[in-house]
């Protein structure tokens, strides 16, 4: 099967096993989870892949090193909207930026 196929293939089961969130339009993963709550499926190969990175994999974007960050705080969620490509340190950074906030009850 080649790459092309195989990510078509977990795009259907994606989407298959999906609901959108009206209020926030996210696609909220309905299958199996971890336990912190980010959506997996298993791939062609067998082995569990998060939902979100095959989402921005399908898009042809190279995630090696990367993380990726949900910008509407939903794990579960794999809309390519709602997600962006971080270097770990700046995903680390973003994180504690948001608790500072959430500490002190600013906005932004």
């Amino acid at each position: 099967m080649t790459r092309t196929a195989a990510l078509e293939l977990i795009l259907r089961k994606l989407i298959l096993r999906t609901t959108e969130e009206p209020d926030t339009g996210c696609w909220v993963w309905l299958g199996a989870t971890t336990p912190d709550g980010c959506g997996e499926i298993r791939d062609e190969s067998r082995s569990e892949k998060f939902c979100h990175r095959l989402a921005l994999i399908a898009r042809c974007l190279d995630l090696d090193g990367l993380v990726v960050h949900h910008h509407c705080r939903n794990r579960a969620c794999w809309r390519p909207a709602h997600l962006t490509q971080l270097t770990n340190s700046a995903h680390s950074l973003h994180h504690a930026a948001e608790r500072r906030r959430e500490k002190t009850g600013e906005t932004g």
